[in-house]
């Protein structure tokens, strides 16, 4: 059906077919065009349209729209039975099909009667939720709240009221914030628009989340996503979410930037720490976004970052200055820079400079290392 214009003719057909009993769909199909055009058309005409089906509660016409018209008027249901001698279950059944909505000022009353009271409990008892009495009645939500509550029939939820040190990253001068910045530089987000930052990983690395955020003492829960029951191929992940405005802007600081994957850069603050800053800086990134390959003869295997030109770049400039490693490869897959060695003696000191005396790692990627059979630990 295309979009075609009624002439004032033919609207006064329609008039005449809806008011013989038949529908706004029948009649659309007549005249080629939808059947919203003709529910509109009549609405324009000052006609009176008719509920869309027939209820079963069989209610007549009249009686249907009146109890419409007496719920837009303020009254509850409990007065409209009363007014119309019908019984409140069919009201309630007028009112929820319609779903007709009243402004919340206007429905609501915080003082409700005896009457009012006892139906929102006796509705409770029978599993009506909160949200369906206050469209129901007219009462509030917070009076049937606080009734439930008086009546002993409803506990209040406790609010969990989560902390954290929203200070943590302000100075990146410890082995765990370096760490756990390289982590969240590599596979975290900073949700600055909801301030928050996240962090999801595979469930076998759960103990990780766990681990940062005991470093933040925040009392935050490491929360499971089961990945498996919509992808049966797909690992579960845990994700640990922190909410801090001062944190995010910290961050953002930094360069941990939203959607940063394609451009972000090596972090100034970190180019211009220590040495020990910087290693533990880049071995959180490659728990992030970095692999080992090893061959089944376990002799040989390719170490790897995943990032920007940049940052490879950097990180290769790092490991010749403190590890004397010159022969790296950098090259692009799709939008994506490599940064691989397999050279024996390359691996040999790349494991020995990012797990030296180091507290906080993914034990899965070290443990790739350590199954060369010349590796020395």
């Amino acid at each position: 059906m295309g979009k075609r214009k009624l002439t004032g003719e033919q609207i006064k057909e329609c008039i005449d077919l809806y008011n013989s009993g038949k529908t706004c769909k029948q009649i659309a199909e007549v005249y080629g065009v939808f059947d919203s055009s003709i529910n509109r058309m009549l609405r324009r005409q000052g006609i009176t349209l008719r509920p869309h089906y027939v209820p079963k509660c069989k209610l007549t016409h009249e009686e249907y729209q009146n109890c419409i018209d007496e719920y837009l008027t303020g009254l509850s249901i409990i007065d409209i039975s009363k007014k119309l001698n019908i019984s409140a279950g069919k009201v309630r059944y007028v009112i929820t099909k319609e779903e007709i909505a009243r402004g919340r000022h206007e429905t609501t009353t915080c003082n409700p009667t005896k009457e009012e009271r006892d139906e929102c409990i006796n509705l409770y008892k029978l599993g009506i939720s909160m949200r369906k009495i206050e469209h129901g009645i007219g009462i509030s939500r917070n009076s049937i709240r606080k009734l439930l509550t008086d009546e002993g029939l409803y506990q209040p939820p406790e609010i969990t009221r989560y902390s954290q040190d929203d200070h943590f990253f302000d100075n990146i001068d410890t082995e765990a914030k370096s760490y756990f910045f390289g982590l969240l530089y590599a596979d975290g987000c900073n949700k600055m628009n909801v301030n928050i930052i996240g962090i999801s990983l595979q469930d076998s690395d759960k103990y990780i989340l766990e681990m940062f955020r005991d470093e933040l003492k925040s009392n935050r829960p490491v929360l499971l996503n089961k990945l498996k029951e919509t992808h049966p191929t797909w690992n579960d992940h845990y994700e640990l979410r922190v909410t801090s405005e001062h944190m995010c802007e910290v961050l953002n600081n930094y360069g941990m930037v939203p959607r940063k994957s394609l451009i972000k850069k090596f972090p100034e603050v970190i180019l211009n720490s220590s040495e020990d800053i910087i290693r533990h800086f880049i071995r959180g990134y490659f728990c992030g976004n970095g692999s080992l390959t090893i061959k089944r003869d376990t002799e040989s295997g390719t170490f790897a970052i995943f990032s920007t030109e940049n940052m490879c770049i950097e990180i290769n400039n790092c490991f010749k200055k403190y590890i004397n490693i010159y022969n790296c490869s950098i090259y692009k897959v799709n939008n994506i820079f490599w940064l691989t060695t397999s050279r024996r003696e390359n691996l040999q000191s790349i494991y020995n400079w990012l797990y030296k005396e180091s507290n906080f790692f993914i034990v899965r990627k070290k443990e790739k290392f350590e199954k060369f059979n010349w590796l020395e630990k």
